[in-house]
């Protein structure tokens, strides 16, 4: 009995969050079969795709929705958002 890919690909981000490149490198599949395999756990909720804030042009990396990483991602971003915008009305001193 083969083990079906949305398992293995849960599995594998158990250790940590994997940019689609990682994983397809890592699964050995074919890129269509990575990208359903992750789009079926991002729609079941299971995995979150987000793009770490400090690597702008970097590619998104998926990661398990009950992990740390995946939980404090959108707290971080609106975080550092909000002390840009509440530093607008300061001086710069020089």
């Amino acid at each position: 009995m083969t083990m079906p890919r949305t398992y293995a690909a849960k599995r594998l981000l158990e250790h940590g969050p994997l940019s689609m490149a990682q994983f397809k490198e890592i699964t050995g599949w074919k890129p269509r079969q990575a990208r359903r395999a992750m789009q079926n756990l991002v729609d079941a909720g299971v995995v979150h795709k987000w793009s770490p804030p400090r690597l702008r042009h970097a590619t998104s990396l998926y990661a398990l929705a009950s992990s740390n990483i995946a939980a404090g991602c959108t707290n971080t971003t609106q975080q550092k958002h909000a002390q840009h915008t509440s530093d607008t009305g300061r001086f710069a001193r020089g």
